[in-house]
């Protein structure tokens, strides 16, 4: 069931009494819902669709079924008060997509997903006061999109993992206290990266070694 708080008693947004509703909600979703204040996304959701949650402004929190597999296209943009992610980092998400979180200006810390695998275009720009976004060592992230994390002038550090493969453009623009990036060394020519050399941010590049076969390690 979907749990809703703060909706004013003349609101005309629906209530979902189960998981079929939720899954078939309108196209329009609670799409800038003035008075919602927190959602809690059912248990077996795998999804939060498209601008679900477009510029509800006062939402703070959501809170994540491990079910979930995708955030799509702006299902949380605009969203500037919201500030807590609860069992986000616990989800089964592979995906998050364009402006997903763009101008969740709430959010200041957040560990991603392991399982995520595509961060899309500006997924989390604008997220001005997001200063610590962990990616866990056993991460699967492969790409980081255009303008990902743009404008997200609070961030300070981050630890691409090795399978980064790649980093698109402006992906850091405006990231104005990021001091440190430690990421692959494949990655040295990714777009995204280049445009950082003469920032003064410190990049570090990682050797990946390849892991040697069975028969090499018997020899040994």
């Amino acid at each position: 069931m979907l749990q809703l708080s703060g909706v004013a008693a003349s609101s005309e947004a629906p209530s979902f009494r189960d998981l079929y509703e939720y899954e078939h909600v309108d196209w329009q979703g609670f799409r800038k819902e003035e008075e919602l204040l927190d959602v809690i996304i059912p248990a077996g959701a795998s999804c939060v669709q498209r601008s679900m949650f477009f510029d509800c402004r006062k939402l703070e929190k959501a809170v994540f079924p491990e079910s979930l597999r995708t955030v799509e296209s702006y299902a949380f943009a605009d969203c500037r008060r919201l500030k807590e992610l609860a069992g986000f980092k616990n989800t089964m998400l592979t995906s998050i997509g364009t402006s997903a979180f763009e101008n969740c200006e709430g959010l200041q810390s957040l560990e991603l997903p392991a399982g995520v695998c595509v961060l899309e275009g500006a997924a989390f720009g604008g997220c001005s006061h997001l200063r610590n976004f962990r990616i866990p060592e056993d991460s699967l992230l492969r790409k980081i999109g255009d303008h990902c994390f743009r404008g997200c002038a609070s961030l300070e550090e981050l630890r691409l993992p090795d399978t980064t493969e790649y980093i698109g453009v402006s992906a850091f623009k405006g990231c104005d206290s990021l001091a440190r990036i430690s990421l692959p060394g494949t990655c040295s020519g990714q777009a995204g990266i280049l445009e950082l050399r003469d920032t003064g941010v410190e990049l570090v590049f990682r050797e990946i070694l390849e892991e040697r076969s069975d028969e090499a390690q018997k020899m040994d």
